[in-house]
């Protein structure tokens, strides 16, 4: 029974060896990271969600990023690398914002 185990083991594992003698047989690409340094002002960026709430704008010129602390959204000009202006939102109220799920937190 032993004997059956370890030759079906490693009947599949040689069989998901593939060989290297294929040429172009995987796909390449290159990724490029750029990392740039936005000018603040006097405000200090919210980043302790590493940018996970926030949304880049068509053209690419405006990355607007989401405060769950505060409940404002930070609009950053990519252009000019500089902080833009701080948006607020009402937490609570007919035109609050409801934390409805565990991603607010």
């Amino acid at each position: 029974m032993k004997n059956s185990i370890i030759l079906g083991l490693f009947l599949v594992l040689a069989s998901c060896q593939s060989s290297g003698n294929e040429s172009g047989s995987g796909q390449e690409f290159d990724v490029q990271l750029d990392t740039v340094m936005v000018h603040p002002g006097e405000e200090i960026l919210f980043l302790n969600s590493q940018l996970y709430h926030s949304k880049l704008t068509p053209d690419k010129k405006y990355l607007y990023n989401f405060n769950y602390q505060e409940f404002s959204i930070e609009k950053i000009d990519l252009d000019e690398l500089k902080f833009v202006r701080k948006i607020t939102l009402d937490k609570e109220g007919p035109n609050g914002l409801e934390p409805t799920s565990a991603t607010w937190r």
